[in-house]
């Protein structure tokens, strides 16, 4: 691209993660870089607003979801086998629903530029994660995620056909629900990365990217979305999903954790099911 800077993106890098410092979602420094943000896009000459939402942040979600499903799970011991399953319905409806806790505010920051053409969306988060001082705890946790869940479920389930199996069942439901759950709790550090690469970087790259295209004549549409409480689970992705900013035309790219000095190829896509991207697409990224 035509007059871009490395040195301007390694600037707001700086200014990002070592002036501003660590970024989680709502916090003081997630108002500062968003301050900064406002005022350098407003700068380049593009217009600026706020979307807002409500997040839970993920220590929240999992203190939460821990003791109520510890408490559905003793209460199980005590109650009849029907009504314990009440109690333990809340917990999965919660883990999967965390958006029914309570929780804060923050904001998506969108900045579009007018121009010619179809329009390019281009995304970064800019919250940073809290430090993880137990990595492999963290990857156990991964893996018993969801067993941690449907093997409780089982077990109270079959209570009212093999009554037999409690309480022993109960006590051993609480274990293999309550230890694998407390794992992400026991490998998070209380302080938080200040998010060089994860993702200033990112940020970092966009805000050059606005400079360049605000100076071209002519230019393309370009709407750019730096999202909030990605680290605390893609809240602001899916606030701008169900919001009607996007457009069904647009052609939307991510750009997350750039900083590692190396060439990216956008090879496919997807969360469960790994998906080729057109050949197309590739070469316009």
């Amino acid at each position: 691209m035509n007059g871009f800077e490395v040195r301007n993106v390694f600037e707001h890098l700086d200014r990002l993660a070592y002036e501003i410092g660590p970024r989680r979602a709502g916090s003081r420094g997630d108002e500062r870089a968003l301050d900064y943000l406002s005022s350098k896009l407003k700068e380049y000459g593009l217009k600026v607003q706020r979307q807002d939402f409500k997040f839970v942040d993920r220590e929240r979600r999992l203190w939460s979801t821990l003791l109520l499903g510890l408490l559905s799970l003793l209460l199980s011991l005590l109650l009849p086998p029907l009504p314990s399953l009440l109690p333990w319905s809340l917990t999965l409806l919660l883990t999967w629903r965390p958006d029914l806790l309570p929780g804060r505010r923050t904001c998506n920051l969108l900045a579009e530029l007018e121009g010619e053409g179809e329009r390019r969306v281009l995304l970064a988060h800019r919250d940073s994660a809290p430090c993880v001082s137990r990595p492999r705890l963290l990857e156990l946790y991964h893996l018993l995620q969801l067993p941690s869940l449907l093997l409780p479920t089982l077990f109270l389930l079959l209570r009212p056909l093999l009554p037999s199996l409690w309480p022993w069942g109960g006590v051993l439901a609480l274990l293999l629900f309550g230890i694998p759950r407390s794992l992400p709790l026991l490998s998070l550090s209380s302080r938080a990365s200040p998010g060089a690469n994860d993702n200033a970087s990112g940020v970092s790259l966009l805000l050059e990217v606005a400079r360049v295209c605000s100076q071209l004549n002519p230019r393309p549409p370009l709407l750019l979305v730096f999202t909030g409480a990605e680290e605390e689970g893609l809240w602001g992705a899916r606030a701008l999903a169900s919001s009607g900013y996007l457009r069904k035309e647009d052609r939307i790219l991510n750009v997350d954790t750039v900083g590692v000095g190396r060439t990216y190829v956008v090879a496919g896509g997807g969360m469960w099911r790994r998906r080729r991207t057109p050949s197309w697409l590739n070469e316009e990224v």
